[in-house]
């Protein structure tokens, strides 16, 4: 009589069941983090930016490995792909255009947002000249982006056929990728300043603190808010490194895009990997709202820290970034 090789449902049963009776820490441990990773998914995907950088990490990653597979040195997968025999690369361009086409519709009137910013820096913010002008050029050229984005998709879905043809549209798409590259230099120019003026800052901070005398720390000295404002200025320093980072491979994807000069010297599969990484960046930062820094707060009873931890021990210079 022949055994079975592969265990019934009913062996599956008494396996789940022997599993949550005698390894309930690894099942609630388990449990937690599945639910905590599904609330944090759905708290991103409660917003339309949210759900927008989701599906361009879907559309990146079908795209990369469509690249792969067309791209391939392997002569079997040239042979098959050359066949159309791959069915998962046809799946694959199939998710990407049904993304591309879909994330169309979190960019509906977005340009009028941008028209509201430009306004906004213009007339009300305090910025010094330099990055007033890159924030204002960011923002038009963002304007514009969205503006044409719209009017493709329009003409796209027949709105528009009368008036833009698809040898407009061609047109179009190369403008709109024209602008889109002017909004990312302006945006990595102004993150290269901010990276800078927040290292000054952090050296400033650094020097500062040295220069206090070795005593207790109270909430009510001075110290203490040089300490939170050394914290919170390299917090954004971090930010703003993932924002020069996202910067450089969103100009890389446009220049291939563009077509510029040289730009075949960028493969597709390494342009494509930059598609991934720049959306996982995007969603990463989404997920994390850069904009809430750190803040340090102390209980009433626990005003003073303990007389052990002096200001030379509260910071080490060889940990200075």
């Amino acid at each position: 009589m022949m055994r079975r090789s592969l265990p019934s449902v009913h062996d599956l049963a008494e396996l789940v069941t022997y599993k949550f009776a005698n390894r309930s820490n690894i099942t609630v441990r388990y449990g937690t983090y599945i639910v905590s990773t599904a609330s944090f998914v759905g708290h991103l995907m409660s917003t339309s930016k949210g759900r927008d950088k989701i599906c361009s990490l879907i559309q990146y990653i079908a795209q990369f490995y469509y690249e792969c597979i067309n791209n391939s040195n392997i002569l079997t997968v040239q042979e098959l792909h050359g066949e159309s025999a791959i069915i998962s690369a046809l799946i694959a361009i199939r998710i990407r255009k049904s993304m591309s086409s879909g994330r169309k519709i979190f960019r509906f009137l977005k340009f009028v947002d941008e028209i509201g910013h430009i306004h906004k820096v213009a007339f009300k913010s305090k910025k010094r000249s330099l990055p007033k002008f890159l924030t204002i050029l960011g923002h038009i050229a963002s304007a514009v982006y969205y503006f044409l984005d719209n009017t493709i998709w329009a003409a796209n879905i027949g709105v528009l056929t009368s008036l833009v043809s698809q040898e407009k549209i061609v047109d179009l798409k190369q403008k709109k990728d024209s602008f889109s590259l002017t909004r990312s230099i302006s945006n990595l120019i102004f993150s290269i300043l901010k990276v800078r003026r927040n290292q000054r800052k952090v050296k400033e901070y650094i020097k500062l603190i040295h220069s206090y005398p070795n005593k207790i720390i109270t909430s009510g000295d001075p110290a203490y808010e040089t300490v939170r404002n050394l914290i919170r200025t390299r917090r954004k320093i971090r930010f703003r490194t993932l924002d020069v980072i996202h910067g450089c491979l969103r100009i890389i994807m446009l220049y291939r895009s563009l077509e510029l000069p040289h730009h075949r010297i960028l493969h597709p599969v390494f342009v494509a990997f930059c598609g991934v990484m720049s959306s996982g960046i995007s969603v990463f930062k989404a997920a994390i709202e850069k904009e809430t820094f750190l803040k340090i707060d102390i209980p009433e009873e626990t005003k003073t820290m303990d007389t052990s931890r002096s200001y030379s021990a509260l910071f080490d210079p060889a940990s200075a970034v």
